[in-house]
């Protein structure tokens, strides 16, 4: 009922409004983040345009190629000829045998052929030792102190297996005596470096992917070298050989 134009405030309607205003705050204040994050979803799984990482390739490991270093040791032979002219023109054998020890390195490269190349250096202290009378009229001994070699390698491998020759500029110090007893004065010592050739080869087994092991054969020689003359006996000459067999183990840096 109205009276003098008075609406009357309807107290249920008011509510029932204000409720109605939160509930859809309420809806949109939950909507909108769902609504983010599925669009996040859909535009995560749409194609991108950036280039993918480029592929790194990893190639299997070559064990003949690179710097390495080892220890050698083995046993050596052969000898010394000695000519002296006023004794003798025939050359005298004296045999020597004895060890060594000692240090080698070098670098290998293995092409796609499967040739390796290199270059190689080694050094070792020696005891190889000899003596003999010759011809009756004086006594000679000799012993190599240390030798060594520089030298290019040439093999072929076959997976962990390298088949290889080698050769180059070889030393040997070696130091000899030679000995007149019955002859006054007749005495003379001379311990020389000596510059020679040598070759070789062997065989190389590559255990893990850095440390291999080998075996080698190797022939050193001087050719003559001419002395000074011995008290009474005068000058000699020698030629020095050496035939040695050795073993060692390497270790290749990179692998």
């Amino acid at each position: 009922m109205q009276k003098n134009g008075w609406q009357p405030y309807v107290i249920g309607s008011s509510i029932q409004g204000k409720i109605e205003m939160m509930g859809y705050r309420t809806l949109a204040a939950l909507t909108l983040p769902v609504a983010f994050s599925v669009q996040a979803v859909h535009a995560a799984d749409l194609p991108t345009h950036k280039a993918p990482p480029p592929a790194v390739y990893v190639g299997p490991y070559d064990p003949w190629t690179g710097f390495f270093l080892g220890l050698q040791g083995g046993y050596g032979w052969d000898g010394e000829q000695v000519t002296v002219p006023y004794v003798s023109w025939v050359p005298y054998g004296v045999e020597r045998h004895g060890g060594f020890a000692g240090l080698v390195g070098g670098y290998d490269y293995r092409f796609a052929n499967n040739v390796v190349v290199g270059v190689e250096a080694d050094y070792n202290l020696a005891n190889i030792s000899g003596a003999a009378a010759i011809d009756r009229t004086y006594l000679e001994t000799n012993k190599v102190n240390n030798f060594g070699s520089i030298d290019l390698k040439l093999g072929y491998a076959i997976d962990r297996l390298l088949i290889y020759g080698l050769g180059g500029i070889g030393f040997l110090d070696v130091n000899h005596t030679i000995d007149a007893p019955l002859i006054p004065f007749a005495y003379g010592s001379w311990t020389k470096f000596q510059t020679s050739y040598n070759v070789g080869g062997g065989v190389q087994y590559a255990f893990t992917n850095n440390w291999s092991g080998f075996l080698e054969y190797r022939y050193y020689n001087t050719g003559s070298k001419d002395f000074p003359a011995i008290p009474v006996l005068g000058w000699h000459k020698t030629v020095e050989s050496l035939s040695n067999v050795r073993v060692g183990i390497a270790y290749r840096f990179g692998g």
